[in-house]
């Protein structure tokens, strides 16, 4: 749809932190891309809470943060200047 202009990577977060998830990808998709200057971390509501409730630097050191609410569901969209891996 973005003609490779969004590239998507499925993430796993739990009450450790934010985690590649590896299974049927490649190590090499989360590495930063040449030319990429925004970064972006797509969370559930949950998802945010329990990053938020362990207090991970990852929630905290996004430059903007979007909290748009889609069917009736709210999420947390935090953009980056750098690769989060």
């Amino acid at each position: 749809i973005s003609d490779s202009e969004v590239k998507v990577r499925d993430v796993i977060v739990d009450e450790n932190g934010v985690w590649k998830r590896l299974y049927q990808s490649s190590d090499k998709w989360y590495e930063a891309q040449e030319g990429q200057q925004e970064y972006f971390l797509l969370l559930s509501v949950g998802e945010y809470d329990t990053l938020a409730a362990i207090e991970n630097s990852i929630v905290y050191s996004a430059v903007r943060e979007y909290t748009p609410v889609l069917n009736n569901l709210q999420y947390h969209i935090l953009v980056y200047d750098h690769n989060i891996f």
